[in-house]
């Protein structure tokens, strides 16, 4: 192959595979995890989308020249489960900034409705 297509894969190398590590392989596991009964590759998958808006939000913000390439590399870590990158990081650093500051105790119509879904999911699927 010609140096000049190595170089033109390289650099469209974000374009071709970021969508499909960043977008398409999370929008699989995340739908597996929501009709699975367990709620660790919940956390995994919501802590990968809370993660994945904050990128998104940075990278509407600051221009820096190797940021695509980066955000792949990022995407790659928080992504496969042999990582688990998402879930390492809402543990080690997510966690308990948000145990200090949001409030977990819903008011009672809330928490009442919430019972009623777990009833109504649990019976009819």
């Amino acid at each position: 192959m010609h140096p000049t297509v190595l170089m033109t894969m390289a650099k469209h190398a974000n374009a071709l595979i970021g969508p499909a590590v960043l977008l398409i392989y999370p929008l699989y596991a995340s739908t597996r995890a929501i009709e699975s009964p367990s709620p660790v590759d919940d956390q995994q998958w919501l802590t990968y989308w809370v993660l994945y808006s904050l990128i998104t939000l940075y990278r509407t913000y600051c221009r820096f020249p190797l940021w695509p390439y980066m955000k792949l590399v990022f995407g790659f870590w928080l992504v496969f489960p042999a990582f688990n990158g998402a879930a390492y990081i809402y543990e080690k650093y997510i966690r308990s900034y948000v145990k200090q500051y949001v409030d977990w105790n819903y008011p009672e119509k809330q928490r009442r409705l919430m019972q009623l879904q777990k009833l109504f999911f649990n019976f009819y699927c």
